[in-house]
């Protein structure tokens, strides 16, 4: 969490359906670590693989794949993963997430 500014901005694709309340993802810090929370509530994780990284100025794009056991379910999938991250003295101020939510959604249920 420390790489994250205070009034760190994080949108995900899917956000509101993969955790059990509806999160404002762009109120700050503590709101990004209780999505966290909530993903972990749910999902274990296998893997978090980023392969590629294009940097320019004070943009990161992160791309590779990632795998999750759903809790309830016992399902396990995987996805390509893209983290689009913009930063600003060394931290974090922005970060979206996009994954094949269509994979997601089906080990879920």
């Amino acid at each position: 969490m420390s790489i994250f500014s205070d009034d760190i901005r994080l949108t995900s694709i899917a956000a509101e359906r993969l955790t059990r309340s509806s999160l404002a993802l762009d109120r700050g810090r503590a709101d990004v670590e209780d999505y966290f929370q909530g993903i972990n509530d749910d999902w274990d994780m296998n893997c978090y693989r980023m392969t590629e990284y294009v940097e320019q100025g004070d943009r990161i794009v992160a791309i590779g794949t990632c795998s999750w056991t759903h809790k309830r379910t016992g399902k396990v999938t995987g996805t390509p993963k893209i983290d689009l991250c913009r930063f600003k003295d060394g931290q974090a101020i922005e970060i979206s997430e996009f994954y094949d939510t269509a994979r997601v959604f089906a080990a879920a249920s």
